[in-house]
C-alpha cells in the first residue's frame, strides 16, 4: 500500500487517498497505532514515522512539530525528528506565528520554499544542523478543522521538491494527524489549540480589528423586494447624517491631509451639495436608491462621441452609486452601523469608507473585491484596518461570525479560540 500511495502522489493527477486508522494505510507508519490509542509512547511512534517518511520523500530532514500550550502561549514543540541533532526532540519549540513553521500552523496553509534561509518569515535556530538543508516543504497537521501541529521536510539546495512530492507530503500530514489524535493531543480541552479558520489577504491599511461579521450590501441587493424602503424625510435625515460624518472625519484627520484623502473629501462634499440629486433622492425614496444609482450609471456610459464614456462622468456616477447605498442603509437603520462590526464585501468606495471609519472595527474584502485608492487612503488616515484579496471569505463566513482582522500581517481569523481572543485583546491594549 505504501508504494501505491507514493506512486499515486507522484503522478500528475491529484491525490485522493483516504487516511484512516482502521484501513491499510502507509504500511509501517501506523505500527504503533491501535483503534483510539497508541500502543507505544508518542515519541517512539513519531521517531519511527519520521524515518519512514524520510525514505518515502527522499528527505534529509523530517520534523514533526506538535502544538502545545504552556504559560498561556501556543507553542510548536518538536516531538519527532530525523536528520537534525538528537537534542531537538522535546527541546526545540517555536511560538505559533513565529518563523516559517509558526506561519504554517497559524494560517493552516502549506508552504514550499527553495531557500528557506532567505525567506523573510524564516527564523534560524543555531546549533541544530539544519543549515545544509534550505529546501523545505511544511504541511499543517489538521484534524476536525483544528491544527494539531506541522510536518516539515527538508533537503539540500540541489534537490528541490516536485509537485508530486508536495502532494505526498499532504497525505503524510493526514497520517500524522491520526497519530496525534490517537495520542490525545486533539481532545477537547487538551493542550492543542487552534483558530477554526485562518485566511490570508493583502493589507491596505494597518491595525487590528475584532467583531461580528456584517455583509456590505450592494446597490443590486438593495433593489430586492426584501430590502426595506425609506421615505422622503428619512432620506433627507440620512443626507444630514452623512454630511455630519464627513465633517467629523475631516476634523479628526491630522493635517496636512493625504492628497488622495483631500480629493475624496472634496468630491463627496460636492455631491452632497448637489441640490438636484438631493431633491430626486427624497422625491423618489419609495422606489429605492438603487434605481437612482442605475440611472446615473447608464447616463455615464452614454457618449456623444466615439471616444467612449467621459471618465469624469463615470467617476461621478460611481460616487453617486456609493452614496445611494449609504443613504438607504442609513435611512433604514441598517445593522451594518452597529459599533464594532467587521464589514465584509466585494467593494469599498469613499462614502462607505467614511461610514466604516465611524463605526466599523475593520473592513475585509473578498478575493476579487476592490477598494478604491481613495477609500484605502481614507481607511489609512482614519486608522481603519482594511484587507483585500481574501479568498474563501464568503465560503467560510456568515453574518454573526466572530472575526479578527489583522491589517498588519494580512490575516483573517474566523471564530477564533478563546485563547486566541485573549491574545488578541491583549495585543489591542498594547
Amino acid at each position: 500500500m505504501i508504494d501505491e500511495m507514493k506512486a499515486s502522489a507522484l503522478r500528475d493527477e491529484s491525490v485522493a487517498v483516504e487516511v484512516r486508522p482502521d484501513g491499510p494505510v502507509a504500511g509501517g507508519l501506523f505500527a504503533g497505532l491501535e483503534p483510539g490509542a497508541l500502543s507505544a509512547p508518542l515519541r517512539d511512534v513519531l521517531a519511527g514515522a519520521c524515518h519512514e517518511m524520510a525514505g518515502l520523500l527522499g528527505a534529509d530532514v523530517v520534523s514533526v512539530y506538535v502544538r502545545e500550550r504552556a504559560d498561556d502561549v501556543d507553542l510548536l514543540v518538536v516531538k519527532g525528528n530525523v536528520g537534525l541533532a538528537s537534542e531537538v526532540v522535546g527541546n526545540l519549540s517555536l511560538r505559533v506565528g513565529d518563523g516559517l513553521i509558526g506561519w504554517v500552523a497559524e494560517c493552516m496553509r502549506p508552504i514550499s520554499v527553495g531557500a528557506a534561509d532567505v525567506d523573510p518569515r524564516f527564523k534560524p535556530v543555531r546549533g541544530i544542523g539544519e543549515e545544509p538543508y534550505p529546501v523545505m516543504i511544511a504541511q499543517p497537521v489538521v484534524r476536525g478543522g483544528r491544527c494539531l501541529g506541522v510536518l516539515a521536510f527538508q533537503r539540500s539546495a540541489a534537490q528541490p521538491f516536485t509537485d508530486g512530492e508536495a502532494r505526498m507530503a499532504a497525505v503524510l500530514a493526514g497520517a500524522i494527524g491520526l497519530v496525534l489524535e490517537a495520542a490525545g493531543r486533539g481532545a477537547a480541552g487538551g493542550d492543542v489549540g487552534t483558530e477554526a479558520v485562518c485566511l490570508i489577504g493583502r493589507p491596505l491599511s494597518p491595525g487590528l480589528g475584532m467583531g461580528r461579521v456584517e455583509l456590505i450590501p450592494t446597490a443590486e441587493s438593495l433593489a430586492s423586494r426584501e430590502a426595506p424602503r425609506p421615505d422622503g424625510p428619512q432620506i433627507a435625515a440620512a443626507f444630514t447624517r452623512v454630511e455630519r460624518d464627513l465633517t467629523r472625519l475631516r476634523g479628526r484627520l491630522a493635517s496636512p491631509l493625504d492628497p488622495l484623502v483631500s480629493r475624496a473629501l472634496a468630491r463627496m462634499e460636492l455631491l452632497l451639495s448637489d441640490g438636484r440629486l438631493r431633491e430626486r433622492a427624497t422625491d423618489q425614496a419609495a422606489a429605492g436608491m438603487a434605481a437612482i444609482a442605475r440611472d446615473y450609471a447608464r447616463a455615464s456610459q452614454t457618449s456623444p462621441t466615439s471616444a467612449g464614456p467621459d471618465p469624469a462622468l463615470v467617476e461621478r456616477a460611481e460616487g453617486i452609486g456609493d452614496l445611494c447605498v449609504l443613504l438607504q442603509l442609513t435611512a433604514t437603520g441598517s445593522r451594518l452601523f452597529q459599533s464594532g462590526r467587521i464589514w465584509i464585501g466585494r467593494r469599498l468606495g469613499p462614502f462607505m469608507a467614511v461610514a466604516a471609519a465611524r463605526s466599523a472595527a475593520a473592513v475585509v474584502l473578498e478575493g476579487d473585491g476592490e477598494a478604491t485608492d481613495e477609500a484605502a487612503a481614507i481607511a489609512r488616515a482614519a486608522g481603519l484596518p482594511l484587507l483585500v484579496g481574501v479568498r474563501g471569505l464568503f465560503a467560510w463566513t456568515h453574518p454573526g461570525d466572530l472575526l479578527v482582522a489583522d491589517g498588519d500581517r494580512g490575516i483573517v481569523r474566523i471564530n477564533p479560540s478563546s485563547s486566541g481572543l485573549v491574545a488578541t485583546r491583549a495585543s489591542r491594549r498594547r
